[in-house]
């Protein structure tokens, strides 16, 4: 695979919009002002939008935090730092149907709350830093937010960003099915065969 850099990725979207290039994410230019601005706020928009095959982590074992919530749930889980998007919860490697929900915590850190009784188990989709590791319908998917989210300041053209945003929802709508064919489909919970005759 083709080695993906930050530089590489802007100026992928900078060349969709005819837009000058940028050498670097330092080089003083108006172009890398502006790539700078928006470009963590687009990767962990465009990660957080469906769940990259590369950008999933899972995470066994997780302890309730001492305070339960006020009121309304039982326990509260602490989620890591790393977390944009929480999938699925679970118990003993198993997925559950206990509701959860996520939220703000007291002090304002994120947190699970469930009524699921600690341990828990997590499935999340982290803020991947490591470019090498995007799959290149991520690149895609990442240009074509980058490109949405940098048209109107490089072009002043509304029509332009709305042209851009149409192309992003389009992809995501019809260009995610690769990505989820990389693995067998994970079976819901557990399964117990029933003789229903």
């Amino acid at each position: 695979m083709a080695t993906i850099t930050q530089t590489a990725i802007a100026n992928m979207a900078l060349a969709e919009l005819g837009a000058n290039r940028i050498t670097s994410f330092t080089d003083g230019s108006k172009n890398q002002g502006l790539v700078v601005s928006v470009y963590d706020f687009a990767k962990e928009h465009a990660l957080a939008a469906h769940p990259w095959n590369f950008a999933v982590k899972r995470q066994a074992a997780q302890a309730a935090l001492a305070v339960a919530p006020a009121w309304g749930w039982d326990f509260a889980y602490a989620l890591p730092a790393d977390c944009l998007r929480v999938l699925i919860i679970g118990k003993n490697g198993i997925e559950t149907d206990e509701p959860w929900q996520r939220e703000a915590a007291q002090d304002g850190s994120q947190i699970i709350v469930t009524n699921l009784e600690a341990p828990i188990d997590l499935k999340y989709i982290y803020n991947v830093t490591n470019t090498q590791t995007f799959s290149p319908t991520f690149v895609i998917a990442f240009v074509k937010t980058l490109k949405w989210l940098l048209a109107r300041p490089l072009t002043g053209k509304a029509e332009i960003q709305l042209q851009a945003a149409q192309e992003l929802k389009e992809f995501f709508a019809k260009g995610m099915s690769t990505d989820g064919q990389e693995g067998s489909p994970e079976p819901y919970g557990s399964y117990e065969l029933e003789d229903v005759r």
